[in-house]
């Protein structure tokens, strides 16, 4: 299973999804219920350029129109389904810029962004030496023959998959680049970090965690329902307030940190209501956001090896147990053979930024006049 970073899945969500990528259609509703349809014709602004010009060079390397405008019409596709409506005006702030850009100087950053990491990606694999696998090829081959079904049928011929990707302004020579740099994408960083994020130290995992508030512990959930999944009420909701307390009470009695740890754990076995708790035997790794407010305000009180009191929570009561934090503690379950480990995300977090660092060292020249690319005007052509 090959992991996505941060910074590549955002351009991914963005632009990658083929069912995204067509012709534009926006339906909206009118008061009465009825329904009404909206294009955008982007072959007209594909037509104001021949495809074989030269938009942009990247460290030297020519990007044409062709390759150019897969992107531009990726990104206007998603922004005008984002928006619900046809967007008129591209000087208008874009609500998703946090910068104040307008969606056209949003739209032109991010297209500039796509195509800037895939050709240093390129360059970069290169450098390390970094090839694709028979895995990868294995890969590369499952994935068109699942693009193929999904998007020209079952029965789809290499030719309908070209006119499928034609209408989205996509030769099938980049289609294959796209999926080939991905793969290479993912390689760089078994390459750097290691599959795993084994190459990442104990030091860096540990220095993530504390940037990014990250600690562990152990907990039991007592849960505030009844046995028919209902709220519980009255001397039942208080039969179990009673024993959470009682519980918390017999864990603070241990002393020995071996002893705690080891009968915390036999009495969350048998009382706790959270079902996920045999996926992390050895207690949770989280952060702010991950679990109740609540619960995170207590676990950061705690001291190593204390029992907290219960804590009261919408779905129960918990009680927590505070673990020194490691770079191997487990953050995610995956399945019984993969799971994700803090040393794992600091290497994530590493490798962003280490292709954000290579991004903003590429020599990017715009050529003729793309340099003072007009894309409202552009636009005007697809109405």
């Amino acid at each position: 299973m090959k992991k996505y970073t941060a910074l590549f899945l955002a351009l991914c969500l963005a632009f990658l999804c083929l069912s995204g990528c067509g012709s534009t259609e926006i339906r909206s509703y009118s008061a009465d219920g009825t329904s009404s349809s909206d294009t955008r014709d982007m072959s007209a602004v594909y037509a104001a350029h021949k495809p074989d010009d030269v938009v942009m060079t990247v460290n030297g390397t020519e990007i044409t129109w062709k390759e150019y405008f897969y992107w531009l019409n990726s990104c206007v596709t998603a922004l005008d389904s984002d928006n619900g409506a046809l967007i008129q005006d591209w000087t208008a702030a874009c609500s998703h810029s946090s910068t104040g850009q307008s969606y056209a100087e949003y739209t032109l950053d991010r297209v500039k962004q796509a195509v800037v990491q895939y050709h240093v990606m390129e360059v970069k694999a290169k450098e390390l030496g970094v090839e694709l696998s028979d895995a990868d090829k294995t890969s590369i081959a499952s994935s068109l023959k699942n693009d193929m079904a999904n998007y020209c049928g079952s029965d789809a011929t290499e030719e309908d998959f070209a006119k499928y990707l034609e209408s989205i302004y996509m030769s099938r020579d980049y289609y294959d680049y796209v999926n080939k740099i991905a793969l290479l994408y993912y390689d760089t960083f078994d390459k750097l970090f290691g599959a795993n994020g084994e190459k990442c130290s104990d030091a860096d995992a540990l220095s993530f965690a504390k940037e990014n508030s990250y600690m562990t512990a152990n907990y039991i959930l007592i849960s505030s329902a009844a046995s028919d999944g209902s709220a519980a009420t009255g001397t039942d909701l208080t039969a179990k307030e009673t024993q959470a307390k009682q519980l918390s009470a017999q864990l603070k009695a241990v002393t020995d940190q071996t002893q705690l740890v080891a009968k915390f754990k036999e009495l969350r076995d048998k009382y706790t209501a959270d079902t996920s708790a045999a996926n992390y035997p050895n207690g949770y790794c989280f952060t702010t956001g991950q679990l109740d407010e609540d619960v995170i305000s207590a676990c950061s009180a705690l001291k190593e090896y204390q029992v907290s009191d219960p804590v009261k929570t919408d779905s129960g009561w918990y009680i927590l147990l505070r673990l020194p934090t490691t770079a191997d503690d487990v953050v995610t379950y995956v399945s019984d053979t993969q799971v994700r480990t803090l040393r794992y995300y600091a290497a994530v977090s590493q490798y962003d930024a280490v292709v954000s660092g290579w991004i903003d060292d590429a020599k990017v020249e715009y050529q003729g006049d793309f340099a003072k690319f007009d894309l409202p005007a552009l636009l005007k052509k697809s109405k």
